[in-house]
């Protein structure tokens, strides 16, 4: 029994992690499947990795064993193994005229985990990364020689011939810090804060004649690090810079404010580094300019980046209490020949049994309908209709419907006159505390690190520019604040409620403004969130997974959107911007919407290059009165757009692709389309569950 016992562990090798097993391919036992995203004549993709290439002899003199058919940036080679594989080593070699090399790769496993290799001069890499379990990795080009017309490889393999680890140091453990000036051997300074408790601790200042400033930070050994934090020193100038890591890669840093609580926080493509500088430079050079810093942290995969208190003002929205008075009316400019809102108003809060009363033409029939939860209250299994009336001669129909059974939370009860087609359907949006909780979960890859989370459980940290708080209460650009659409975006500090938090929920309203006549747009305003602040500071992630679950907004001309610009647009550099559109909405179709890449530069024809994918009907339900959750992961060259967890677009054209972006949610009136709102008094709400990014 022994004897047998023996010969079946030499057989296979078994990795057991709780209950589940997993045999896993020894090194050498089965060469992986390779694919491409185009293969050019005469190359012989299946035999890159076998091919053997001495990185003495310069890439021209190399055999080219792939080359891309006419790609470069977004082109991919994938390896496929008949069973989970132990990998942590990337090795690949350039190929071919100078011209073809491959500056860098993003590696995606098949949990959706990433990976940035970058190549050195002559387009060859080796790297040893944390060792990880897989069946299939896709390597995308990220950063090619300008010009290019194609790529080539020599060689390449991914496996586990380097001496196994389990993984390698975490970046939390305390590395040297270094700078250009201004800072002692051994001092403490930039790494003796406490984020929980807010406080920064010692700052480092350069000398006012280091004109290249630079802080390093050095571990003992290499580790995989995926974003950073930086705090500005009080009085210091608006600062920006780069972080330059010692395989050659970059990744920008465009603001980092002085005299504020908000750090700036950088989500990246993870890569292995064992030295990292962050370059620095102010905003605006001036004679006596002060470049300091207070902290500058960095983090690996697994580890979310905390999040430092607010010192600015929060807000919350505190809505009134359904309920009816015998004199209510239809709200002004309504229109006669559609079901309008007599009251409760727009957003009430519900607790229990409720009147519900809407304008109709008299004698019309009137039906009220509510989602009904699937068994265990875990999903909306159909709308049932739970009220009916007849309008009297006064016009108004009284409805009489208890919200216990519906879910908590945001609810809009449909109320339509099922005899008299032409009136159309009418959106009657209530918050319902009595109801029953339904769970939701995030459809992001699990291999992805988590690096921002807002659940929006409590008042929300939102500032006009974004100073002193998580938000800026409108679109940061180079030249100030701004807003587009027929509404514009108006800050809660302005008094007016159109952002803020309600019962964990983040709520965007347009309304029409105090005194102004129906239908008049311009004398309506809305409400905007931004994770970037006018000087830079705040969330941006490089190569995201952006994602968020909204629901509401309806009404003809309502046009809610998440989206993301790279941070330099909010700089003097934004001659070239870059735009995803995760989706874009439009009230006058709730089952359609829209996801979209921009490239807007001024050399372009037109000074725009975009790609687009419009869904007249997306395939999933009415989103003004359920939730969806949206979202997009960007990749060389442009993003794949999802719903609900599943692909709905991929696209391509996006501009500055390689910079950090940073998102925002937002509830505009107009895009093009006549708004009409006068059903509900002009007002419509917009109600976000969470923002979640990953790298």
């Amino acid at each position: 029994m022994g004897r047998r016992l023996v010969l079946v562990i030499v057989a296979v090798a078994v990795v057991v992690i709780g209950v589940v097993t997993t045999v896993l391919t020894r090194p050498g036992e089965a060469r992986p499947v390779l694919a491409a995203s185009t293969t050019a004549p005469g190359s012989q993709l299946q035999a890159l990795v076998t091919a053997s290439s001495s990185t003495d002899v310069p890439p021209a003199s190399r055999p080219v064993t792939w080359a891309s058919d006419g790609e470069t940036v977004g082109a991919w080679v994938s390896l496929s193994w008949p069973r989970p594989t132990a990998v942590n080593t990337v090795r690949f070699s350039a190929a071919g005229r100078g011209g073809e090399v491959a500056k860098a790769f993003l590696l995606t496993f098949d949990d959706g985990a990433s990976l940035l290799v970058t190549a050195d001069g002559a387009g060859d890499a080796h790297v040893t990364f944390a060792h990880r379990v897989v069946s299939h990795v896709r390597l995308t080009v990220s950063s090619a020689t300008e010009g290019a017309g194609r790529v080539a490889l020599a060689a390449l393999s991914v496996d586990d011939h380097e001496a196994r680890e389990p993984g390698l140091p975490s970046p939390s453990r305390p590395p040297d810090v270094l700078a250009s000036s201004g800072l002692s051997r051994g001092e403490r300074a930039l790494q003796d804060g406490d984020a929980r408790l807010g406080t920064a601790g010692a700052s480092w200042a350069a000398s006012a004649s280091d004109d290249a400033p630079w802080v390093r930070v050095r571990w003992p050994q290499a580790v995989e690090v995926s974003s950073v934090q930086v705090l500005g020193a009080p009085k210091a100038d608006v600062l920006h810079g780069v972080l330059v890591f010692d395989d050659g890669s970059e990744v920008l840093v465009s603001g980092i404010a002085g005299g504020t609580a908000t750090p700036t926080t950088i989500a990246f493509a993870p890569r292995v580094a064992k030295t990292v500088d962050l370059r620095l430079m102010p905003e605006r050079q001036h004679s006596g300019s002060l470049v300091a810093l207070d902290e500058i942290r960095f983090y690996g995969p697994g580890a979310t980046p905390p999040r430092w208190p607010s010192r600015g003002t929060t807000y919350s929205v505190h809505p009134a209490v359904g309920s009816c008075a015998t004199g209510d009316t239809a709200p002004s400019g309504s229109r006669p020949d559609a079901l309008s809102l007599v009251c409760p108003g727009t957003g009430s809060v519900v607790n229990g049994p409720t009147t519900v009363v809407v304008a109709a033409p008299p004698g019309t029939r009137v039906r009220a309908s509510a989602p009904v939860l699937s068994d265990g209250a875990t999903t909306i299994a159909t709308w049932s209709a739970v009220a009916a009336g007849t309008a009297g001669p006064d016009g108004r129909v009284t409805l009489a419907v208890d919200p216990r059974p519906w879910p908590r939370g945001p609810l809009s009860l449909v109320v339509d006159a099922p005899d008299v087609a032409p009136l159309g359907e009418l959106s009657v949006q209530l918050l319902n505390r009595a109801g029953r909780e339904v769970p939701s979960a995030t459809s992001a890859p699990r291999g992805l690190t988590l690096q921002w989370e807002d659940d929006f459980a409590g008042p929300l940290s939102v500032s006009e520019t974004g100073e002193d708080a998580a938000y800026a209460a409108g679109k940061p650009s180079a030249t100030g604040m701004e807003s587009f659409g027929d509404a514009p975006f108006a800050a809660p500090s302005r008094g007016v409620d159109t952002v803020g938090t309600v019962d964990g929920y983040l709520r965007l309203r347009a309304e029409r403004t105090a005194g102004s006549a129906a239908g008049d747009e311009q004398s309506s305003r809305s409400g905007m969130i931004s994770s970037l602040g006018l000087e830079g500071q705040g969330f941006a992630a490089q190569y995201g997974y952006f994602e968020a679950r909204m629901t509401g907004a309806p009404g003809p001309g309502s046009w809610p959107a998440f989206w993301a610009l790279n941070t330099q647009s909010v700089t003097p550099d934004n001659r070239t911007v870059g735009e995803a559109d995760a989706v874009e909405l439009y009230g006058h179709n709730p089952i359609g919407s829209c996801h979209t890449l921009h490239q807007y530069d001024e050399s372009l024809a037109g000074g725009e290059l975009s790609s687009k994918s419009c869904l007249a009907d997306n395939g999933f339900s009415d989103w003004t009165r359920t939730w969806h959750t949206y979202g997009m992961r960007v990749v060389p060259g442009g993003a794949t757009f999802f719903i609900d967890g599943a692909e709905v677009a991929r696209l391509s054209h996006l501009g500055r692709y390689d910079e950090p972006f940073f998102f925002m949610v937002d509830l505009a009136l107009g895009g093009g389309w006549p708004v009409d709102l006068s059903a509900t008094g002009g007002t419509t709400d917009l109600y976000v569950d969470w923002v979640r990014v990953y790298t």
